[in-house]
């Protein structure tokens, strides 16, 4: 619903365009109190960090996103030169997102972190989702610290991984943690495509 007469020159105020309106993630309460804190604030008069707070609050109000609504959020991101980067890393931060909405916004995307972080949730889904041998593979090779962190805990973990961790971990820590787990009964006996005995 676009937004009435009287919130026009709130919105305009605040950095809004009225895309912001008709996506739902303002309405006309939520942009008063917003006004209401600007004028009456003596720091902050920033109207980008408003704007990413009215993001922020929507998103948390939603257990999905359907295609559709993800490219109206995306589009909005992307004409917001400041909060173009906050706002993209929001929607991947949620979690609300599939592995192939996922894959739409990275390909969108030219920024190298970005795309890292698009390819560590991914692979983190799949842990979850379908843990085979070929995510682990996945993980090993392509993962970062934080998907890596998350192998050592994985059923499917083979001593052939752990050889590779000790190689080319992502940190120090992992490396070592490698080291310490292909010393351990459960691996220092199976062969490198074994998972060892439980």
């Amino acid at each position: 619903m676009p937004p009435t007469e009287p919130c026009v020159e709130s919105i305009r105020m605040l950095g809004y365009s009225s895309a912001w309106f008709e996506a739902g993630i303002l309405d006309s309460c939520f942009l008063a109190v917003q006004v209401e804190q600007f004028q009456n604030a003596t720091g902050d008069k920033n109207t980008e960090h408003y704007r990413f707070r009215a993001f922020q609050a929507f998103l948390q109000t939603r257990t999905g996103l359907s295609d559709a609504d993800l490219q109206v959020l995306v589009d909005i991101g992307t004409s917001d030169p400041v909060l173009t980067g906050p706002i993209l890393f929001s929607l991947v931060k949620t979690r609300l997102l599939t592995l192939d909405q996922l894959g739409s916004i990275s390909a969108q995307s030219t920024d190298p972190a970005f795309r890292v972080l698009i390819l560590r949730h991914c692979l983190l889904l799949k842990l979850k989702d379908s843990p085979d041998r070929t995510i682990l593979d996945r993980c090993v090779i392509e993962g970062d610290r934080v998907v890596q962190e998350r192998l050592f805990s994985q059923e499917g973990l083979c001593r052939s991984h752990l050889l590779r961790l000790v190689e080319t971990g992502a940190s120090r820590s992992i490396r070592n943690r490698a080291k310490q787990m292909l010393r351990s009964r459960r691996f220092s006996t199976s062969s490198p495509e074994q998972s060892g005995p439980r």
